[in-house]
């Protein structure tokens, strides 16, 4: 868990990796104006980054599954929500049946905050967070990060 001021540079802590990397990693984060704006200053620097939210239509949506499933090495950052990722029962198929070797280099929550803040409240699917990382984890680490995490809520989202 990263603990960072704003403008301290967290997103480099997730976003340099994962480029380096030839699997590409998951970033859920709270919001879909931060994704957009995320996803639009990679891409102007040349990172395949993809948004994976309810919001997309479902031929985007299979062309992102296809390229995760295939193994795409460009593919480098998917960004998603946590209720996107807790309920695509796809995405969730796709990740359980997928050798190690194969899967996702980390999974990252932006904002970890919100597990605790949120989680509890108005997004519960924020409290499924257990339930991909026994998905995901030991295949892929996870990297919380967060600018405003109280010692209560990093003691509450472990």
């Amino acid at each position: 868990m990263v603990i960072m001021p704003t403008g301290g540079g967290k997103s480099l802590v997730f976003q340099l990796p994962a480029v380096c990397n030839h699997k590409p990693a998951v970033v859920v984060s709270p919001l879909i104006a931060l994704i957009n704006d995320q996803i639009t200053d990679l891409r102007s620097r040349g990172v395949e980054a993809v948004s994976f939210t309810g919001e997309k239509g479902s031929t985007r949506r299979q062309q992102i599954l296809y390229k995760l499933r295939s193994g795409d090495p460009d593919l480098k950052l998917i960004y998603t929500t946590p209720e996107t990722l807790n309920r695509d029962v796809v995405f969730k198929e796709i990740v359980k049946t997928m050798d190690e070797k194969d899967l996702i280099s980390y999974l990252i929550y932006d904002e970890a905050h919100c597990i605790s803040q949120w989680g509890n409240g108005f997004r519960p699917d924020y409290l499924a967070v257990a339930e991909m990382s026994k998905i995901l984890v030991p295949k892929a680490p996870t990297i919380l990060l967060s600018a405003t995490a109280t010692q209560d809520a990093i003691a509450d989202i472990k």
